[in-house]
């Protein structure tokens, strides 16, 4: 399974932004058995709805650090590493929430709560890189 979901992800050769989190905001949450429901509802991840825990997913959690993003994107002579995701990153996803120009960072809407202020998870763009 893993094989084919690596696959996958190295036949795109796009270089479309990535999204990405901090691991400090997420670590509580993946001792916890329903993870993946719980990341799919905290990074409003409206396009694996329905979830049905009984069936198998494909869902690749990696962890790495800014340094490896840094890297990569300078070898390929990108300066700038990373940014706030906009409007322009929103696919037409009714989930999506373009940041504030004010804060510097973009908080992914959480599908599990009513009251959005103060429970996202704050979200970062990067660069595609390739994965070892």
């Amino acid at each position: 399974m893993l094989s084919k979901l690596l696959r996958l992800f190295l036949r795109y050769r796009g270089e479309r932004p990535s999204f990405a989190v901090f691991k400090v905001d997420i670590e509580s949450e993946l001792c916890k058995s329903d993870w993946l429901q719980r990341f799919i509802d905290g990074l409003g991840l409206l396009h694996h709805y329905p979830f049905d825990p009984k069936e198998p997913a494909m869902f690749a959690l990696m962890e790495y650090s800014a340094g490896e993003v840094v890297q990569q994107a300078r070898a390929k002579g990108i300066e700038h590493c990373f940014a706030v995701p906009t409007v322009l990153e929103s696919g037409n996803n009714p989930a999506f929430c373009p940041a504030p120009m004010s804060i510097g960072h973009c908080y992914a809407v959480n599908l599990r709560e009513r009251d959005f202020i103060g429970c996202g998870i704050r979200e970062i763009l990067h660069p595609r890189f390739d994965y070892s």
